[in-house]
This record gives structure tokens, C-alpha cells and sequence, in this order.
């Protein structure tokens, strides 16, 4: 089991930030100076528009990894992860989708996947890239599969993807919005644009968020 072990607790088969690819600290085998698997509170909010929670690790050396997840009222949720600090070169994205098929889309400014569950109860995940404050339409996609497993010596396949972008001395910048839908048509339109290094505004069905 230790060889399944090693492959399931890769950062990379999470749903999570990467840098180039490797493992961020997580025992004392992994050498990478600086790093802490040391999960910080940042801020949390709640009003009547959204539920906000700020975390962020020092997940490797140079990079430190920040998600920002929003619950909005009106039934979606949108993840903003960022790669910042020193590190240059390939920040990835990894998402892991449930077992069954996916549809991926290649939106003109975005990616997007697709569950296609026959009960109707699917999900759209729509990533946006961003190179500091610009959209980033450049980033590098790499589909592929991975496995989960809820008991010992047991695992399912599932469909998996990893968006990556080069960072220079800027961050690198993903935003996701994760939209509930039954039928392909209900999917609205979607944008996201950085007003500062702070401020994202995520558009939603001609309605802004954030």
C-alpha cells in the first residue's frame, strides 16, 4: 500500500496550488527551505451578498499559497487562489473532478469543465487566469486522470486538469466561479476583472459580484 500511499498524498492530486509540479512541504523528507505546512487565518466575513473565508500557506519556499473562497447568497461559489512571493515559473491550478464524464469547454478569456450527471445535479467550474492583475490568456492546460479512494485498496479513476502559467515577479492569479446547473442552457455568462491587487469583481449573468 505505501506506493499508492506516496501517489494519493502528492499536492498535485489535490485541489490545490503547485509549484512546478512538486510537492509542497509536508514532512521532513521534503526538502524546501523556508516552506510551512502551517495553514494561517487571514480574515472571514459575512453579509447579505456573500460568506468569505481568507487562508494562506507558505506551501512552498518562495511561494506562498492564498485561497479566498466566496459562498454567494445567490447559490454559486467563486475561489480565488493566488501563487505569491519571490518563486518564478510554473504556478498550476489542479482540479480533480468527481468519477464520471466531464465536458470541457475552451471559453475566448477563460476554461471551463462540466459534470454531465444524468440526475441533473451538475457543476461548472470556470477558471480565469491572471497574471497580476491581467487576464492570461496563455496558460498552458494539461488534462488528464487521476484516482480517489474512500477505503484501503480501493480507488476509482476520475477525469482531472491543471491550468499553468508562468510567473514572473508578479503573482499569479486564478479565479474559479463553481456554478450549480441542471441543464447546459442555465449556465449564464461569466467574466472576472482585477480592479486592484485586492479587489476582484466577478460578473455572474449580468449581475457583479465581490
Amino acid at each position: 500500500e505505501d506506493a499508492l500511499r506516496e501517489q494519493f498524498r502528492q499536492t498535485k492530486m489535490h485541489n490545490t496550488l503547485t509549484y512546478k509540479g512538486q510537492n509542497s512541504v509536508s514532512t521532513l523528507k521534503d526538502k524546501n527551505p523556508g516552506a510551512e505546512l502551517c495553514g494561517v487565518y487571514k480574515k472571514s466575513v459575512q453579509n447579505d451578498i456573500y460568506d468569505m473565508v481568507h487562508v494562506s500557506n507558505q506551501s512552498y519556499g518562495a511561494l506562498r499559497h492564498e485561497r479566498i473562497v466566496y459562498r454567494v447568497k445567490d447559490g454559486f461559489f467563486v475561489v480565488v487562489d493566488m501563487g505569491l512571493g519571490s518563486a518564478t515559473g510554473s504556478v498550476e491550478l489542479n482540479w480533480h473532478m468527481a468519477p464520471g464524464t466531464i465536458n470541457y469547454v475552451t471559453q475566448s478569456d477563460s476554461f471551463e469543465a462540466r459534470t454531465a450527471f444524468s440526475d441533473g445535479n451538475n457543476m461548472s467550474f470556470r477558471t480565469f487566469c491572471f497574471n497580476n492583475q491581467t487576464l492570461n490568456k496563455g496558460y498552458t492546460l494539461t488534462k488528464g486522470t487521476s484516482w480517489h479512494s474512500d477505503l484501503p485498496g480501493r480507488k476509482y479513476e476520475r477525469q482531472c486538469y491543471t491550468l499553468a502559467q508562468d510567473k514572473a515577479s508578479d503573482p499569479a492569479r486564478f479565479v474559479t466561479v463553481i456554478y450549480p446547473f441542471a441543464s447546459e442552457k442555465e449556465i449564464p455568462q461569466m467574466s472576472a476583472v482585477f480592479n486592484s491587487a485586492s479587489s476582484v469583481t466577478v460578473t455572474v449573468g449580468g449581475e457583479e459580484y465581490l
